[in-house]
């Protein structure tokens, strides 16, 4: 696949001219022969008594490394690349 130009405005994507879409993607998704597009109906739920922030601290929960401090888990600047 080559490159394509585009847009994005609103938070969506605009392809430009010359673009066309896999037939097989234009269909809806089958929700009955794929359990991953309905997660919410088999991932275990949280167990009770665990960190709420066990997503941003998890290598301090694994492996012991200090926590990091709330400017590193949520960063305000997010227009960089690889942030």
């Amino acid at each position: 696949m080559g490159m394509m130009k585009g847009a994005i405005k609103d938070n969506k994507g605009f392809h430009g001219d010359g673009f066309s879409m896999p037939e097989e993607m234009k269909k809806e998704p089958d929700f009955e022969a794929d359990p991953f597009l309905e997660v919410d109906k088999w991932a275990l739920e949280t167990p009770e008594g665990a960190p709420t922030d066990l997503a941003h601290q998890h290598d301090h929960y694994l492996y012991g490394v200090e926590k990091k401090i709330a400017e590193e888990c949520f960063r305000k600047d997010t227009t960089k690349i690889g942030v």
